[in-house]
This record gives C-alpha cells, structure tokens and sequence, in this order.
C-alpha cells in the first residue's frame, strides 16, 4: 500500500481489477443483476482510504483490430462498500453491451453470475 500511496502522491495511476478474487480474499457483497455477487474488498478499500479520485476504466473490444476506451467519472470521498455498488452500476451497463467480453462471469442465457477466480 505504501508504494501505491508514493504512486499517487508523486501524480501517478494505479490500476486493479476490481472484478476477480480467490478464495480465501477479504470480500463485499453487493447485487450484480440481480443476484448476490462477491467482489474483491482490496481495491474498494485502497480507493476509499487513500483518499484519491477513483475511476472505473474499461477497454472493450469491437472488431479484430478496434478497442473502445471509457472511462467513469471520479469517485471520492466514498466507502468501500460505495465505491462498489457505482462500479457494479457501471459494470452491469458494459457487460450488457459486451456479454461475450466478461469471462470471470458465468453467462447462462440471459443471466450472469460472478465467479470465484
């Protein structure tokens, strides 16, 4: 957490997946449409407690040889638990426009469900 910190202070980025864990993980719940999921506590929490603009960043891709680059509006000043259930808002609209992009989801028919990595 230090050297992200001196990232941050010194004007960098830092990046994580915030949509991945493993067993054994300190995790938060939260509804990911429409069933309970669980999510990595790590990068809700550094976000939170760092103090620092949080963004949710995404790199979708259109064709062979096309990528679609967006990006959220910051998020400061929130709790873990906040800062999840924005990205999960942000994150049910990308894996609706991109189904067949999200493979740490199980996509079965029209449902989606998080899984465990």
């Amino acid at each position: 957490m230090i050297k992200i910190k001196e990232a941050l202070d010194n004007g960098g980025f830092v990046c994580m997946h915030a949509d991945r864990y493993m067993e054994g993980m300190r995790t938060l719940k939260t509804v990911l449409f429409g069933e309970e999921a669980t999510f990595p506590f790590g990068p809700f929490y550094m976000g939170s407690r760092l103090g620092s603009p949080v963004a949710f960043v995404y790199a979708m891709k259109d064709s062979k040889y096309h990528y679609q680059f967006s990006c959220s509006e910051a998020h400061q000043g929130e709790k873990p638990q906040e800062l999840l259930d924005n990205y999960v808002t942000h994150l049910e609209e990308k894996a609706s426009n991109y189904p067949h992009q999200w493979y740490n989801f199980i996509i079965s028919g029209s449902r989606r469900f998080a899984r465990e990595r």
